[in-house]
C-alpha cells in the first residue's frame, strides 16, 4: 500500500481563488443543510459536559429542575469565566 499525496497550489488568480471560495460555502452549507442538528447537539454535548454553574447536575440536559439553569435556552450553556481583572 503506498500513500498518494495531491498538491494543492497556493497560488491563484482571482477567478480561481473565488471558484473555491463559492466550493468551500456550498459544502458548508450542505453539510449544515445535512448535519446542522448532529452537530449542534455534538457541540452542546461537549461544551456542556460539565456544566460550570450548576454543581448539582453532569449534564446541562438535566438541569431542568436547577435554579442556576432553569431559565438557559436548551442551546446554551454557561462558559466559565476566569478574567483576572477587578471591576
Amino acid at each position: 500500500m503506498s500513500l498518494s499525496f495531491t498538491h494543492l497550489p497556493t497560488h491563484w488568480n482571482a477567478d480561481e481563488a473565488y471558484t473555491v471560495i463559492a466550493f468551500l460555502d456550498l459544502l458548508r452549507d450542505l453539510l449544515w443543510e445535512t448535519y446542522g442538528d448532529d452537530i449542534t447537539a455534538m457541540l452542546r454535548d461537549a461544551d456542556c459536559a460539565d456544566c460550570a454553574d450548576c454543581a448539582d447536575c453532569a449534564d446541562c440536559a438535566d438541569c431542568a429542575d436547577c435554579a442556576d439553569c432553569a431559565d438557559r435556552d436548551e442551546g446554551q450553556c454557561k462558559l466559565p469565566f476566569d478574567d483576572p481583572l477587578d471591576f
